[in-house]
C-alpha cells in the first residue's frame, strides 16, 4: 500500500495493438499528494473514428498539430522514472506503452512495477461483481464523471486507489490472499427463460487472455443466455473470446495454447469463430445482456 507512485492513463484509437495512442497523462504522487503532472495529445498514424471522437472528445483537428509518439513516449518515461505505476486495468496501458516503445524507441524499455486498481478492487471488495472504473465511482459515491480524457481519468483512478487502500488498511484485508476459488461446475443460469435467437444460445464459448470481466463473470453471462461455458477448446467449441487487454501474450505472434488449438481446428474445417472481447460485449449488449 504505497504513498509514493505515478498514476497513468492513455486514450487510444481502439483496443487493438495496431491502434494508436492519442493522449497520455501521468500524475506523480508523493506522500499521497500530487506534486507534478504530465499530459499531452499525440498525433496518430491513423484517423480517429467518429466513435472515439464522441467517446473522448478528442478530434482529428485537435491531434493534427500534436507531437509525435516518439517524443511523447520519451517524455512520459522520463516523467515516470523508476516509480511504481498505478493504472486502472493496467495491462491495457502498460502493454500499449511497451508495444509502442518496441516500435518507436527500441532502445528504451518499460520495466516498472505496477499496481492495477481493477485487480486490487477485486481483491479488497471480492464480494462485488463489477470493478470497472465507472463502477468504483458509483460505489464510492464520487462526484466524478468518466470523461475518457487521460488526466481526468488519472485523477479518478488516484482517488479510487486511496479509497481502496484505506479500506484495506481499516478492515485489515490481506491483499496477498486470493478470494475463495470457484469452479465452472458451481455456476448456474439465473433464469430458465432464454431468447433462442441470441447468437450464443446453445453455443459453446471458451475464453483466453486477460479480460476486463473476470472469467467467472464472463462465464456466468454465457449461462444466463442459454449458452455453454467451457474451460477448454474442442471440436464442439463455437466461439473463442480473446481478452482485449492481454497484448503482451498475443503481440508479435505469441499465442496461448487455446488460440493455437482454435486456429488449428478452423484450418481443419470446424465451424469455430475467434472474436475479441469487445465484440463479445457488443453482442451481449445488443441483446440486452450486459455482463
Amino acid at each position: 500500500m504505497l504513498n509514493d507512485y505515478v498514476v497513468i492513463d492513455l486514450e487510444t484509437t481502439g483496443l487493438s495493438s495496431f491502434d494508436c495512442i492519442i493522449e497520455v497523462a501521468a500524475m506523480k504522487i508523493k506522500n499521497n499528494q500530487a506534486i507534478a503532472k504530465f499530459e499531452s495529445l499525440v498525433k496518430p498514424f491513423r484517423t480517429i473514428n467518429s466513435f472515439i471522437e464522441n467517446l473522448t472528445g478528442i478530434t482529428n483537428d485537435m491531434v493534427s498539430t500534436a507531437p509525435n509518439i516518439q517524443n511523447v513516449l520519451g517524455d512520459l518515461c522520463n516523467f515516470i522514472g523508476d516509480s511504481v505505476v498505478i493504472a486502472h486495468n493496467a495491462n491495457f496501458d502498460i502493454s500499449f506503452i511497451t508495444g509502442k516503445l518496441s516500435i518507436h524507441l527500441p532502445d528504451r524499455s518499460f520495466t516498472n512495477d505496477y499496481i492495477d486498481t481493477m485487480r486490487l478492487s477485486r481483491r479488497v471488495f471480492h464480494t462485488e461483481k463489477r470493478h470497472r472504473l465507472k463502477d468504483l465511482v458509483q460505489r464510492f459515491e464520487l462526484n466524478q464523471t468518466i470523461s475518457h480524457r487521460a488526466m481526468a481519468d488519472c485523477e479518478i483512478t488516484n482517488e479510487c486507489y486511496q479509497i481502496i487502500k484505506n479500506s484495506a488498511i481499516k478492515n485489515n484485508v490481506d491483499i496477498t490472499k486470493k478470494p475463495s476459488q470457484w469452479t465452472l461446475g458451481e455456476l448456474r443460469s439465473t433464469t430458465k427463460s432464454f431468447n433462442e435467437d441470441h447468437p450464443f444460445y446453445e453455443k459453446t464459448i471458451a475464453f483466453t487472455g486477460a479480460m476486463q470481466l473476470s472469467r467467472k463473470e464472463a462465464m456466468q453471462s454465457i449461462l444466463n443466455v442459454g449458452g455453454i461455458a467451457s474451460n477448454n477448446i474442442s471440436r464442439n467449441t463455437d466461439f473463442l473470446v480473446l481478452g482485449d487487454f492481454d497484448y503482451r501474450k498475443f503481440r508479435d505472434g505469441i499465442k496461448s495454447n487455446k488460440l493455437k488449438l482454435a486456429e488449428d481446428l478452423i484450418l481443419q474445417g470446424y465451424d469455430l469463430s475467434i472474436i475479441p472481447e469487445k465484440l463479445f460485449h457488443e453482442i451481449m449488449q445488443s441483446n440486452n445482456q450486459t455482463p
